[in-house]
């Protein structure tokens, strides 16, 4: 579909009172008719094949401006540059304009316009051109009101027809909603100039009409010279309103009623950009924002998704059978929810199949989802929940914001989520949150994405809050068994274990390596640690059993291992160095906390055996750190059956998703000296001193 097909739209949409035809030749014709046929265009006087009309304007301005649009000459976008520059310097770009217009109608349908205008100030921001915007048919109708370039001199350039695309994306397991991708680049934008579009969504089948939410930030990475946002509503509309991260902006709000409209205005002037700081919160979490609902409380949508959600849990024959297949010989409860949950995983494929609420958010039935063997992650939410409950496990599908986003404003009532999993209650009431969307998640554990956000329950008109697990359940533990020989070659035996994301990623990676390659790939990890390192056997531990730990085990020979350095050998342990990089604390000092996806934890054992033939002469002092935020640990010490073995152990566990600011001078201190202590060698010595 191209922009002229999407502008006629437009033209069908609205009773017309006149367009205005640009020709390629910078002819303009006026006409109050319309009609596209085989390629040509009728119009009162004349016909117009498509290649010879440049753009089609719409002299209907009432009805526009009515939908929150006005057309703003160049002439006042590059006034509004020349006063940017003057409040901003050293950018690489500037937004003038960030304005958003949204109504709720009577009848529950609504209609959104943007309007985007921004200079670009470096070539590295010449990007701002090139839009990508989403939309989905089965909801809404989505028009381009204007795209165009307003050069330097004043020359303005329109968007092409031919420059416009719509594509259908290819989208992760977490979206609910499903539509399509509108891409255009704005034509012969360069330094110095502004880019100009204006969208409109007429969303004619929103999720829900009685449900009525939005969003608006105030700023963001690049510098805002104005923001604003108008909401209008019936004037019998309940409405309530939040202004998040706002307290040193100067953001102005009005409520104003006229002509049995309920008008909120908000708008703020000299917004500055935001810094990006690696592993800084999510950006709707830090900017001034401003959030709304016509919801006086949960109530409405627990009860509605309540509805759908019980309609596609029917416990029927089949699914009762097949539970009751799958949790034979289970031996407790955590048996039985362990067998279902590798089930799930292991037979239903992931395949994002949504649309609109009533296969998005909702899902398909249990066994519709069972019958395809495929789902998103609703289905397999509801599956999961409904085969439980089949063999009388208390489970429900929860709605979640996966942590890579912001956390949900509680006091506002709307949708949340991008993601479903599963809540599981225990008859003791307690409970647990497990995710079978992926394929290989070992029980109790589940996607580190779903931790630390909040869950929304509707069947149990609750909203909770899913802890982070401890570090235990994120971890890698590394033993290594190292022996060198007289004339300095290592002999290494590498074992290793983990749990949660990292033992499901690697599950997933390795059943996806050929069994002809796995070799290679083991040998191309031998090399990182010496070019001059040969694998000798190896072998992968339960790489295709869910329910089992999987482990990497390796034996290799590294040839001149110990560094000569004067009349003194140094021994560097094996890839620990390369283990605590600690690339996250490179900034000195942080505006922002660290965000992490979820607790961690690290272990390493090194057991050294030397030669008879070598002292040693010094060992690394022990490293100690702790607070209730971390433990780190590291120790060498000579064991006290053989003088000629070392054994060394550390420990790091984080706990929780952050380090807020003020902990974070402490915490990058901490990891900078244990990065220098496991990257202090042993110092030996030979015997005689040779």
């Amino acid at each position: 579909m191209r922009l002229f097909t999407l502008i006629l739209t437009i033209l069908v949409a609205f009773p017309l009172k006149g367009v205005e035809i640009e020709t390629r030749d910078g002819k303009r014709i006026s006409s109050d008719r319309i009609e596209y046929k085989k390629g040509k265009l009728k119009l009162d006087k004349t016909t117009l094949k498509r290649d010879e009309i440049r753009r089609i304007m719409f002299t209907q301005k009432e009805r526009l401006e009515e939908e929150g649009y006005r057309e703003i000459t160049p002439e006042h976008l590059i006034a509004l540059k020349d006063s940017a520059l003057k409040s901003f310097k050293n950018e690489k770009m500037i937004t003038l304009l960030d304005e958003g217009y949204i109504r709720l109608k009577n009848d529950g349908t609504r209609v959104f316009v943007y309007h985007f205008a921004g200079v670009i100030l470096k070539p590295e921001a010449k990007d701002l051109a090139k839009m990508q915007i989403g939309y989905s048919p089965e909801s809404e109708h989505f028009k381009i009101l204007l795209g165009r370039t307003i050069k330097k001199n004043g020359k303005v350039i329109y968007l092409s027809p031919d420059e416009v695309k719509i594509t259908k994306p290819t989208q992760g397991l977490e979206f609910f909603d499903k539509g399509y991708t509108v891409s255009f680049t704005i034509p012969q934008a360069e330094v110095g100039d502004i880019v100009e579009y204006a969208i409109m969504y007429e969303i004619y089948s929103p999720w829900n009409k009685k449900i009525f939410s939005i969003n608006w930030n105030f700023g963001g990475e690049d510098a805002v010279y104005y923001s604003h946002y108008r909401i209008v509503m019936p004037d019998t509309t309940y409405f309530k309103k939040i202004l998040l991260n706002a307290d040193t902006f100067n953001i102005k709000i009005k409520e104003t009623t006229e002509n049995s409209r309920k008008i909120i205005n908000a708008e703020a002037w000299k917004i500055p950009a935001f810094s990006r700081e690696p592993l800084m919160p999510a950006m709707m979490d830090i900017v001034p924002r401003l959030v709304g609902s016509n919801q006086k409380d949960w109530s409405y949508i627990f009860s509605w998704y309540t509805d759908f959600q019980k309609k596609r849990m029917v416990v029927t024959d089949t699914l009762k059978k097949l539970a009751e297949n799958i949790v034979q010989g289970a031996k407790s409860i955590d048996d039985s929810i362990a067998q279902i949950y590798y089930w799930v995983q292991q037979n239903i494929r992931y395949i994002s199949i949504k649309g609109a609420a009533a296969s998005g958010v909702s899902g398909h039935p249990a066994e519709e989802t069972l019958k395809n063997g495929y789902g998103d992650c609703t289905d397999k939410s509801i599956l999961f929940s409904t085969l439980l409950g089949a063999v009388g496990i208390e489970a429900y599908p929860v709605y979640i914001r996966t942590n890579d986003g912001p956390m949900l404003v509680k006091e506002i009532p709307s949708y949340y989520g991008n993601h479903a999993i599963t809540q599981v209650f225990y008859p003791d009431g307690t409970y647990r949150f497990l995710d079978a969307t992926g394929r290989w998640s070992r029980y109790p554990y589940f996607w580190s994405a779903d931790h630390g956000v909040w869950a929304i329950c509707a069947q149990k008109d609750s909203i909770y809050f899913i802890d982070v697990p401890p570090p235990e359940d994120y971890a890698r533990i590394y033993s290594y068994k190292l022996k060198i020989t007289p004339d300095n070659i290592m002999k290494l035996r590498f074992y290793s274990s983990y749990t949660g994301d990292y033992e499901s990623n690697l599950k997933y990676y390795w059943n996806y390596v050929r069994e002809d390659e796995r070799k290679l790939r083991i040998m191309s990890m031998v090399a990182r640690i010496n070019p001059r390192a040969t694998l000798d056997s190896f072998r992968l531990i339960n790489t295709s059993d869910i329910s089992k730990p999987f482990h990497i085990l390796y034996y290799a020979t590294i040839p001149s291992y110990l560094e000569k350095e004067g009349k003194f050998f140094l021994l560097n342990l094996p890839e620990i160095k390369e283990r605590f990089s600690f690339d996250y604390v490179s900034l000195s000092k942080r505006i922002y906390p660290l965000r992490f996806s979820t607790s961690e934890m690290i272990v390493d054992t090194y057991k050294i055996e030397l030669p008879q033939n070598f002292d040693i002469i010094s060992l690394p002092e022990e490293f100690y750190d702790s607070t209730d935020l971390w433990i780190l640990r590291g120790k060498y010490e000579k064991d006290k059956n053989n003088p000629n073995v070392i054994i060394y152990t550390d420990t790091y566990k984080r706990f929780g998703r952050y380090i807020p600011i003020k902990s974070y001078k402490r915490f990058r201190d901490a990891l900078l000296r244990f990065k220098n202590f496991v990257s202090t060698p042993i110092v030996l010595q030979k015997k005689g001193g040779k």
